[in-house]
């Protein structure tokens, strides 16, 4: 020990949004995404990209890694949304326009879309944009895709854990997407997660408060999931830190690898949309077939004063809720019956 008190020594470090100052385990990822984006740097056009694996592989990481990386590059405007909290067309267009300055000219009531598009198309001719698009599945109009799309100075990083995000997308969009560059995040494996954690544990503990055989089991324990990871390891370092001890000890961590397996349904349940939480609500009565579930859903919108939604938004969040484990759905005849998720 190196003769310091207490374990923890950067707690931002171990924040889950905290963004590193270098990328591990992600060259190949880095080196396309960067690739694709430095014709935009040099006065040129940019690709687009869509960049899809499993949670926790460092997509949203790398995505603002890089704006944060080209923010020396002042003629570029460098603009995040996540499209889980800003999924209209509207919306989305007006946190673009936003995060540009441009909020004494556009306000979220009384300015009409087109003058919206109208203003963006002409600042985008004047100075290029990098637009990240987080969890880009979850747009409600396809067509602010198109709109993007149609601003002369602009370049698109779509981000989602799907990647069939746009195997419904309107073919006048995907044809606008044909040329993007599609960049792969597989799960990390158990060596990478102990070379993430490492770094991790280099800039935020104090030197010695972790053995290398412990990152091991809590790499094992993540199934390829970094945030998990970090999850995990915060969580240790807070709890021994809170009980005076001189390290993490094997005790520590066996008790937080227990907790995030079983926190399972509330964890999924943080990460939903208030329609998404209403239908879990509503599963929690009983099983449900889809055209029930839909009315009861349409019904609880008006009762909480929720614009209601359409049959093809429903469909949208039903198919991400069952990819998170939040529900589960099974054939009754030719219905389709849902019911909660384990855990």
């Amino acid at each position: 020990m190196d003769g310091e008190t207490g374990i923890i020594r950067n707690p931002e470090i171990l924040d889950m949004d905290f963004i590193p100052s270098r990328m591990v385990e992600r060259d190949g990822q880095m080196k396309a995404l960067m690739s694709d984006l430095m014709p935009l740097i040099e006065g040129g056009r940019a690709r687009n990209s869509f960049l899809f694996g499993p949670p926790g592989t460092g997509k949203t990481c790398m995505a603002k890694y890089v704006l944060e990386e080209l923010s020396g590059h002042t003629s570029i405007f460098r603009i995040y949304i996540n499209c889980w909290k800003v999924a209209t067309r509207f919306n989305i267009l007006y946190e673009i326009s936003q995060q540009m300055g441009l909020g004494a000219r556009i306000h979220r009531k009384g300015t009409p879309l087109d003058e919206i598009l109208s203003v963006l198309e002409k600042r985008t001719s004047e100075k290029r944009c990098i637009i990240v698009l987080d969890e880009v599945d979850q747009i409600e109009e396809d067509k602010v895709l198109y709109d993007i799309l149609s601003l002369p100075g602009a370049c698109l990083v779509m981000i989602s854990n799907n990647p069939h995000a746009f195997h419904r997308t309107d073919p006048r969009i995907m044809s606008r997407l044909t040329s993007m560059d599609v960049i792969e995040f597989p799960r990390y494996t158990a060596e990478e997660l102990v070379s993430i954690l490492s770094d991790r544990v280099e800039w935020s503990l104090f030197p010695g408060r972790i053995k290398k055989s412990l990152l091991t089991r809590i790499a094992e324990a993540s199934r390829g999931d970094a945030r998990r990871a970090i999850e995990i390891l915060r969580l240790s370092a807070e709890e021994a830190e809170k009980a005076g001890l001189d390290c993490i000890t094997e005790d520590v961590v066996n008790r937080f690898l227990s907790v995030q397996v079983s926190a399972g349904r509330e964890e999924r349940r943080d990460v939903l949309n208030p329609y998404q939480k209403l239908i879990l609500d509503i599963l929690k009565s009983g099983e449900t077939n889809s055209s029930r579930l839909f009315e009861k859903l349409r019904d609880a919108c008006r009762e909480k004063g929720l614009e209601p939604v359409v049959d093809r938004t429903f469909r949208k969040y039903i198919s991400h809720m069952l990819r998170l484990g939040a529900i589960k759905v099974k054939k009754s005849g030719r219905e389709r019956v849902y019911s909660l998720g384990e855990g």
